[in-house]
């Protein structure tokens, strides 16, 4: 049985939007692991990390963002602009300084 040209390129397609899924799905995972990595070295270090709520107005506007607050509920990174500013490579930079 042979494919036309049209299935062919549909296959294709499918099998391409398939690997970007599954790349996508690595990526998201990578950032929870590293998120949670993060969490835990904050934590034993007294300090604690807050993502962005789902439901606040920045969101739409700015994105995914992260605070890093002190024992003293204090902001120590991710309020210089607006709040949850720092993103999760900006929080990787202050928990390895």
């Amino acid at each position: 049985m042979t494919m036309s040209f049209k299935q062919a390129q549909m296959r294709r397609e499918v099998a391409r939007n398939t690997v970007l899924r599954m790349r996508a799905d690595r990526a998201e995972r990578d950032a929870k692991k590293m998120e949670a990595d993060l969490r835990r070295k904050l934590k034993s270090e007294g300090y604690r990390l807050k993502k962005i709520p789902a439901t606040h107005s920045n969101r739409e506007l700015f994105g995914i963002g992260y605070m890093v607050i002190n024992d003293r509920n204090v902001v120590e990174l991710g309020a210089t602009t607006h709040e949850y500013d720092a993103s999760l490579e900006d929080v990787a930079n202050f928990v390895n300084s």
